[in-house]
């Protein structure tokens, strides 16, 4: 969706970035990957939409049928200060770093993250999680401020394939050509056997 409305509008890609292209975790945090990958897809993505952009792309989105059925994006506004208070390492907002040439959009990022993802890294549910405002166990369990407790178990949330943050997608991609040959030898395997069977 996001290219067709880039193409549509003749808008630069780089006005129109998934938030996920923008962030990652820290290398030296990569044990909370899958974690911090499950708490944030929802956020990372979502697409920002350059100040200068905006309007047309509110129009468009007005206009036509999205393809695939949902959008999300986010309007920068003109000026974006960066937050004036770091997150600590101990928090979610503490473990990404944003893409180094990314802007106004990472002053932004920075300031959402703080904003939004003060959560506790927590290895358990233990007093420090329980006193916690909002927090994360390292095997996806949040909660929120409101005390709204999320676990979603329908994915391993440490499978590679399913992980969205980052603005490299070359390990991403490697994974899934591995997979890709695996499931040819799995398909290879059943058609030897039909083959053997004769007429």
């Amino acid at each position: 969706r996001r290219d067709w409305i880039a193409d549509s509008l003749n808008i630069p890609r780089k006005n129109l970035p998934f938030i996920g292209e923008l962030m990652r975790v820290h290398k030296t945090e990569v044990r909370w990957t899958g974690a911090i990958e499950s708490l944030l897809r929802g956020f990372a993505l979502t697409i920002l939409v350059h100040h200068d952009n905006y309007r047309d792309v509110d129009a468009f989105v007005t206009a036509n049928k999205m393809r695939g059925g949902r959008i999300e994006y986010d309007p920068m506004p003109a000026d974006v200060a960066a937050p004036g208070t770091k997150p600590t390492s101990d928090m979610v907002a503490g473990k990404l770093e944003i893409k180094p040439d990314a802007g106004t959009f990472g002053r932004y990022l920075q300031r959402e993250l703080y904003r939004r993802f003060t959560h506790l890294c927590c290895e358990t549910t233990d007093q420090k999680w329980h006193g916690a405002d909002q927090a994360m166990t390292i095997t996806g369990l949040f909660k929120g401020r409101t005390g709204r407790r999320v676990k979603d178990d329908r994915r391993d949330i440490n499978d590679r394939r399913y992980w969205i943050l980052g603005w490299d997608n070359h390990d991403k991609l490697t994974l899934l050509k591995a997979r890709q040959k695996e499931l040819e030898v799995l398909g290879a395997a059943p058609r030897r056997d039909v083959d053997d069977a004769g007429p």
